[in-house]
């Protein structure tokens, strides 16, 4: 009885910081095990996309506007570019200034595009990593519709010019058509995308 004298402060703080540690890990596990951090990417990115072809339609006044998709520092972001006069047509970079950059989303989801004909549910199997390529939505500021481009370096914004129907060109891109984005960690969301009038629908895959 004389030996039983409970525990020492050492020992009490050694349990305490293992508990904190186990449940740390405990806690950023959770996003991944329940897909959490793939339904909070999909959500912001459709937030992200409403909020662009919004300012096309309410405040670009004479040049058509642009959402950047990018991967960097280990997570995804959006960037809203906007030319510096919305009435005078750029001619080089330097017309353009990123308003605002927002992360949207963890390293640990996978953000894939679509081209027309491949089948979205099939995710893991088909598709493109954002990882590789950003993408550029530009928003027509009459009718809302969009055009996607493809941009290796996604360091910096790819606008070089506006010709003469105010219409944004992208220096070193490539259009495509997209027919949605998909995101997924242990659960997947699709953004179906349509060109025509820039309207997109979200939904869970799975």
């Amino acid at each position: 009885m004389k030996n039983n004298r409970g525990y020492s402060l050492v020992e009490l703080v050694i349990v305490i910081a293992i508990i904190a540690v186990m449940g740390t890990f405990m806690f950023l596990g959770f996003g991944l095990l329940t897909g959490q951090n793939a339904r909070e990417c999909a959500n912001d990115l459709s937030a992200a996309l409403d909020k662009e072809k919004n300012y096309a339609l309410t405040r670009s006044a004479m040049v058509d506007c642009y959402l950047e998709l990018v991967y960097h520092d280990n997570a995804y972001y959006v960037r809203y570019w906007q030319p510096r006069n919305a009435y005078v047509r750029g001619t080089s970079e330097d017309d353009w200034v990123m308003a605002e950059e927002e992360k949207i989303g963890k390293g640990s989801v996978t953000v894939k595009y679509y081209l027309p004909g491949e089948d979205r549910k099939q995710y893991k199997d088909v598709g493109h990593s954002v990882k590789d390529k950003s993408l550029k939505f530009v928003f027509d500021r009459v009718s809302g519709a969009y055009k996607l481009f493809l941009e290796s370096d996604g360091t910096k914004g790819a606008m070089k010019e506006i010709n003469e129907t105010g219409t944004a060109q992208i220096k070193g891109g490539t259009e495509v058509s997209c027919a949605g984005i998909t995101v997924y960690s242990a659960r997947a969301y699709d953004i179906e995308i349509y060109e025509a009038t820039g309207k997109h629908v979200l939904t869970r895959v799975d």
